[in-house]
């Protein structure tokens, strides 16, 4: 499990403050995704339902590695055309990395 430098923690708590409504914004390498992914554990662990994290194709293998390395069951998917009944079908607490 990685764990969070402080910075990061102030930015997670300052998520569930404003009730998983934030927008994070950070330069490139400044851990975003650790910080995407303790947000996710943090209301999973409240509310057992999945969540939705969108990138670029590109960046996908990278994203589902950094959530797996924080804990997270990541499950990968090419597209979001069946997001929707996938999302509504579906609630255990994995978090969908898609583009």
């Amino acid at each position: 499990m990685v764990e969070l430098l402080n910075c990061q923690k102030q930015a997670v708590a300052e998520w569930v403050a404003k009730k998983g409504r934030a927008i994070l914004s950070a330069d490139v390498g400044s851990g975003k995704s650790f910080v995407a992914a303790a947000c996710f554990k943090v209301s999973m662990d409240k509310y057992p339902a999945p969540a939705l994290y969108l990138t670029t194709k590109t960046a996908m293998k990278e994203q589902v590695k950094k959530f797996e390395d924080y804990g997270l069951t990541v499950i990968p998917e090419d597209g979001i055309a069946t997001m929707r009944i996938k999302l509504w079908s579906n609630a255990q607490p994995v978090v969908y990395v898609a583009t």
